[in-house]
């Protein structure tokens, strides 16, 4: 009797308050004027005058590649050529782009070949590779280009906290901050571009750490420089993006939608929306979408982002295209569609490989994964998955993190379905403990919270 006072206690607390998180809407309303000088209008109540400007997919989100692609995958083979032009060039050459196309990069010297080979590594998914090469681009900057530094070492922190190594992540950061501070002392050396990728880094690193707040003024001053530098560069939108995710994980969802709108609108006013560059920014607009419970909206948007990849032959491995049908997924699976979430899960194992590490880091633990087993009647093998994830989340965010204790309602639903009615009663009052409190949400997805509840 006492659990199911709780429960209901909880369930009416969460009803009037599920969007009150830890910002205020007058905080909210304090950090967008200190940055933009402007308060705050809502966004239009429908994707429509931007639905003109995506393109309608055409295959089934299963598939890898669309047919121009003829069954080759774009850049397959642009690092063996990377690699093949090092072992030419010097890394102060100069490179032959008549005779040695470097496909659309701009790169003059053999020793900017090292972070094309990072930054298709890192479009694979190959973070240990990656960081690899990014340390030895970081080698072999010349003398007379010591600003590199800054985007070099913040790039790898990037890459560090990819693969959750927050400690060399950090180091990482405070070398670029060193270089920060010796060209202060030579303001010629100096330009936005530098600063820009430092507070992307320091961003990054406040959102692994789960410090918010910290990381929307990082993103924010991150969105400024860039736009000091370049304004029609696609950093632009790619910042903006993320920028809306650490305010929708604040619960200031309307807010986040603008971010995300202005970030598609700057991708087609640059004709990027359907490149492969930018359907992170159009997928990241679907997961604002669906916590607002816009669900067949966001299915929309997120189908379009994989059409992006399908479209643009993606290789079948890389870790933002499993991203993309990642989130295309969860909207199926919040509208009860089941078979066809986990038919996509299933295509998501079949490119990634469902023992490697590349999939079980990204989707070991993915709730609605295991969500769609449960209503399938595979409750077994979610119940594994979600013990193996609370565990996680426990030893490396403690009992009473919100991510545990979302984590750990999802597992009481397998338990319950699985007739251990002791356990899951256990495992709803420990969560419910914790999620009751509107300050211990943050970060948790609010479709998440309701199914809990």
């Amino acid at each position: 009797m006492r659990f199911f006072r709780l429960c209901v206690v909880a369930s009416l607390i969460f009803i009037f308050g599920c969007q009150s998180n830890s910002v205020s809407l007058k905080e909210a309303e304090q950090i967008t004027a200190e940055f933009t000088g402007s308060s705050f209008t809502p966004p239009p109540r429908t994707i429509d005058d931007l639905s003109k400007h995506l393109s309608s997919p055409e295959i089934a989100p299963t598939e890898n590649l669309a047919a121009n692609c003829r069954g080759v995958e774009k850049d397959s083979g642009r690092i063996s050529m990377f690699k093949e032009y090092l072992t030419r060039y010097k890394p102060g050459d100069y490179i032959d782009t008549d005779k040695d196309p470097v496909g659309g990069w701009n790169f003059e010297y053999g020793w900017e070949l090292y972070r094309g080979i990072s930054i298709s590594e890192i479009r694979r998914g190959n973070l240990e590779k990656a960081e690899k090469a990014q340390k030895q681009y970081l080698d072999v900057i010349p003398g007379d280009r010591r600003g590199a530094y800054i985007p070099g070492y913040s790039h790898l922190a990037l890459i560090q906290l990819g693969r959750g190594d927050l400690s060399a992540a950090k180091s990482s950061i405070a070398a670029a901050s060193s270089w920060d501070q010796q060209l202060q002392r030579r303001p010629a050396h100096k330009i936005p571009i530098h600063d820009y990728w430092l507070n992307h880094a320091r961003g990054a690193m406040a959102t692994a750490r789960g410090e918010l707040r910290a990381a929307e003024q990082y993103y924010r001053r991150a969105l400024a420089n860039i736009l000091e530098y370049k304004e029609r560069a696609p950093e632009v939108a790619i910042i903006r993006s993320k920028l809306a995710e650490v305010i929708a994980a604040q619960g200031r969802l309307l807010e986040a939608e603008n971010e995300a709108r202005l970030a598609i609108k700057h991708s087609i006013e640059y004709d990027r929306v359907g490149s492969i560059i930018n359907a992170p920014v159009v997928f990241r607009f679907a997961k604002v979408l669906m916590d607002q419970g816009r669900i067949k909206e966001a299915e929309k948007i997120a189908g379009n982002a994989v059409w992006a990849y399908q479209v643009q032959c993606s290789p079948a491995d890389s870790v933002e295209f499993a991203d993309a049908r990642r989130i295309l997924a969860e909207t199926l699976s919040l509208q009860s569609r089941y078979a066809e979430s986990l038919n996509i899960y299933e295509s998501i194992g079949k490119s990634l490989g469902k023992e490697t590490q590349k999939y079980q880091s990204r989707f070991g633990h993915d709730l609605t994964l295991a969500y769609a087993l449960i209503n399938q009647g595979k409750t077994r093998q979610a119940s594994t998955q979600l013990e193996s994830t609370v565990s996680y989340l426990n030893n490396n965010y403690g009992n009473n993190h919100p991510r545990s204790a979302e984590a750990k309602g999802f597992l009481a639903i397998a338990q319950w379905k699985s007739n251990n009615e002791a356990l899951a009663r256990q495992s709803f009052q420990e969560s419910v403990q914790v999620l009751q409190d509107p300050k211990n949400r943050t970060g948790v997805r609010p479709h998440n919270l309701r199914i809990i509840m």
